[in-house]
């Protein structure tokens, strides 16, 4: 009787796991920009415990033969699909878009009229102040890539992890992104409307 009270307690604990892991997921893109590095050790003790609980309740199966413990096995093994799944990753970035897109519209805006002066450069450019929480890296800094012919700037839109960061490009060019430039190192880019793309950009590149 002690044994299955202490095992109902587990089940109720374990809950929890997926609960915090499908909460993550949901915020991730703010978690790894405060968390950084730390983020990966986050994402191993969710993997750790996943796994534990799963061997823990295997055992328990065979040697006490209560079959409450594959709901166990059934909810880790979502915890283990929700750490791996990015749909809830993309809505988070998909909101984080939408909702910062006006204000990064005013830095464009501000780059074209010189009202932010960056000059024709190809590299690393310090927000304004006010502006710093629109892109998350290295305390706001952007990309900025203009020409007389063109103007394009990255905002870094996630902290990033192993220096693989989500981004938003603004190309006030109504084309294809083109690759010659910061743009080399952005992958898997998607057009989100006219002149603005998304994609994640690797660092390390």
């Amino acid at each position: 009787m002690r044994k299955n009270e202490n095992i109902n307690k587990f089940i109720v604990t374990t809950i929890l796991l997926p609960v915090l892991i499908l909460l993550y997921n949901s915020f991730s893109i703010f978690i790894e920009y405060y968390l950084g590095t730390f983020t990966v050790m986050i994402l191993f003790i969710f993997f750790i415990l996943s796994i534990g609980i799963i061997c823990y309740s295997f055992v328990n199966i065979l040697v006490y033969k209560n079959l409450k413990l594959f709901f166990l096995i059934l909810l880790c093994s979502l915890s283990l699909v929700f750490l791996k799944n990015q749909t809830l990753r993309s809505i988070g970035l998909n909101l984080e878009f939408n909702l910062n897109k006006d204000k990064r519209l005013q830095i464009i805006e501000m780059i074209k009229n010189n009202t932010f002066e960056v000059g024709e450069t190809d590299g690393f450019i310090d927000l304004p102040k006010e502006f710093k929480s629109l892109s998350k890296y290295d305390d706001g800094k952007v990309v900025v890539d203009k020409t007389s012919d063109y103007l394009k700037v990255c905002f870094f839109t996630s902290g990033g992890l192993f220096k693989n960061h989500d981004v938003a490009v603004y190309f006030s060019a109504d084309k294809n992104l083109k690759r010659t430039g910061f743009e080399k190192y952005v992958y898997n880019v998607s057009k989100k409307t006219d002149h603005w793309y998304v994609g994640k950009m690797n660092m390390e590149k």
